[in-house]
């Protein structure tokens, strides 16, 4: 059960950091 919650979190970041790194190579 824990390591299913860190995987999603992992992903969430994971996700967040592409976006992030989208939003720098826009701008």
């Amino acid at each position: 059960m824990i390591f299913n919650v860190s995987k999603q979190m992992a992903m969430t970041v994971f996700r967040k950091g592409i976006r992030d790194k989208d939003l720098i190579k826009i701008s």
